[in-house]
């Protein structure tokens, strides 16, 4: 009964090619729940990213351009990419992944630094009550956003010593800003 079972399954006419993931059942379904406002909203999101990834293409490289372009345009597989440039399959996978990373880590970039806020300032009277050498600690960590051991080169002092004075200096604000 099995194999019956199994022949019947391989015969071609009775294949259901669309539904033989479960998990398309569910994607189908939801599709088809989607309103037209819904599917435009998607849509356009979907513009949006394709625009995104076309602004950042051109800055890799001009062989992992065109393997990404043959893979993901085109739709080659990895063997006939990599007849293409004679490599192996293994080598276009790793090119495709290192492209993709790099795709991902330059538009997040460019989002980050589109959505850029302006960094916080000091009321008038907690800039009083701070020294010059205080203030001058809090604009670089906070306003210019550096990092501890840079600030510590540039101020001349142990990272140590810059991070406890910028905890304590926090510690005031927070005190005198609420009292």
């Amino acid at each position: 009964m099995r194999w019956y079972c199994y022949d019947w399954y391989k015969r071609p006419e009775n294949k259901m090619t669309r539904y033989n993931d479960p998990e398309a059942l569910d994607t189908v379904a939801s599709e088809s729940l989607l309103s037209q406002e819904e599917r435009r909203e998607a849509d356009h999101q979907q513009e949006e990213m394709l625009q995104h990834i076309y602004k950042v293409l051109p800055c890799l490289t001009l062989s992992r351009q065109t393997i990404l372009t043959l893979y993901f345009k085109y739709g080659l597989s990895h063997g006939q990419i990599a007849r293409r440039y004679t490599q192996s399959n293994s080598a276009i996978h790793h090119e495709l992944q290192k492209g993709l990373d790099q795709l991902k880590r330059m538009i997040h970039t460019q989002k980050r630094l589109a959505t850029t806020t302006v960094a916080p300032t000091l009321p008038v009277q907690a800039e009083r009550a701070l020294g010059p050498q205080e203030l001058a600690l809090y604009r670089m960590r906070r306003e210019a956003k550096m990092g501890f051991a840079e600030i510590a080169e540039r101020m001349g002092m142990p990272q140590g010593e810059v991070q406890r004075q910028y905890v304590q200096l926090c510690i005031r604000l927070q005190k005198n800003l609420v009292a």
